[in-house]
């Protein structure tokens, strides 16, 4: 037979010291003459209730106190800079560290002194906080002008004929919002075929055209460029070299995998 009553914890009890507390007695009667009585201790209502977790809301400015913390080196000039009072100051250190559940300063030396988590991500909480308000711009500026095309082009073209497209566009499409981006030229590409690019601006090789006859793509000629052999001259301002020989001749050209060279080492 097996039951279960319910009963006051008395002073003879081995679970004395819980104060206005219930004590489950349960008598497992195993035979006549044998019996085991399991105890189970049962709070009464608003007895012993676990404490909620405090939620900690973090705020940026926490962040950016840490930061002002590591480069002004004392928690006094550091608090100067923040516009704060220093108890103000070491308040907000404190439930940042209470929300990241580690300590960031170590408060055993005389000195300011990080601890290794702190040193650890540094640089990690800087390009955080950098990237958010960089987004946080961006977003402002899509939100009051509207999005930006993006424009894709070659390190070369940046400084010969991005700057007249510019110009055009400043003078004939005020209203369009361009952000440039430089890379390597056959990143260029790849970013305008996925469709990362609205606008590619590269060289091209003559009778190779990119993307010939491609439908939704609308190609713009801005210019041809030439190129010819020089070299330096000497005190009366001759060549040095004379290139109707057949003698093999110094040069200083482009790397066999770049556009240039990959032109160069073709046949005419």
């Amino acid at each position: 037979m097996t039951t279960i009553v319910k009963r006051k914890a008395n002073r003879d009890s081995p679970l004395t010291g819980l104060p206005k507390s219930y004590c489950l007695s349960l008598r497992l009667d195993q035979c006549q003459d044998t019996q085991k009585v399991l105890l189970f201790c049962i709070p009464r209502p608003n007895d012993y209730i676990p404490k909620r977790r405090q939620t900690i809301d973090m705020k940026i400015e926490w962040i950016e106190d840490f930061l002002a913390l590591i480069e002004a080196g004392t928690f006094s000039q550091a608090a100067e800079r923040r516009h704060v009072t220093q108890p103000a100051f070491s308040r907000r250190i404190r439930q940042l560290e209470d929300w990241l559940g580690v300590e960031l300063i170590d408060r055993h030396s005389s000195r300011l002194s990080l601890t290794p988590h702190a040193l650890a991500y540094e640089d990690s909480l800087r390009d955080w906080l950098a990237h958010l308000y960089g987004m946080r711009s961006r977003i402002r500026a899509d939100a009051t002008q509207g999005p930006r095309a993006i424009l894709t082009t070659q390190h070369t073209l940046t400084v010969s004929y991005l700057p007249r497209l510019l110009r055009h566009f400043r003078i004939h499409a005020p209203q369009a919002r361009l952000q440039v981006q430089s890379s390597d030229r056959s990143d260029c590409i790849r970013d305008f075929q996925r469709g990362e690019a609205d606008l590619l601006l590269c060289s091209e090789r003559e009778g190779h055209p990119l993307f010939p006859e491609r439908e939704g793509i609308e190609r713009v000629t801005l210019g041809s460029e030439q190129l010819i052999p020089v070299c330096a001259g000497d005190r009366l301002g001759h060549p040095l070299f004379d290139l109707d020989n057949d003698t093999s001749l110094p040069l200083i050209g482009y790397s066999p995998g770049s556009f240039l060279g990959e032109a160069l080492a073709t046949p005419y």
